[in-house]
């Protein structure tokens, strides 16, 4: 595969309710996705928060899957939700 040269984006998705089968209970969990702009090679990840140390680790593992890491990583802040 050949990494993209020029972009990538990350996307925090907020709110999706998941169960615990176990529990009963109901926890929010957060989505984290990854978009490589050429490609449209993607990666998906649930994490329990957006804190530092989910968001940071949501990055490691993308970039571990897309094999390498892109010279331009566009955040999320252009996004409005």
């Amino acid at each position: 595969m050949r990494p993209a040269t020029r972009s990538s984006s990350t996307i925090p998705v907020r709110g999706s309710p998941i169960v615990d089968r176990k529990t009963g209970e109901v926890r929010e969990a957060e989505l984290f996705l990854g978009v490589l702009g050429a490609s449209s090679y993607t990666f998906a990840e649930v994490t329990w928060t957006q804190t530092l140390p989910d968001w940071v680790g949501s990055h490691v593992r993308m970039f571990a899957f897309f094999g390498g890491v892109p010279r331009l990583t566009l955040p999320p802040t252009f996004i409005r939700f």
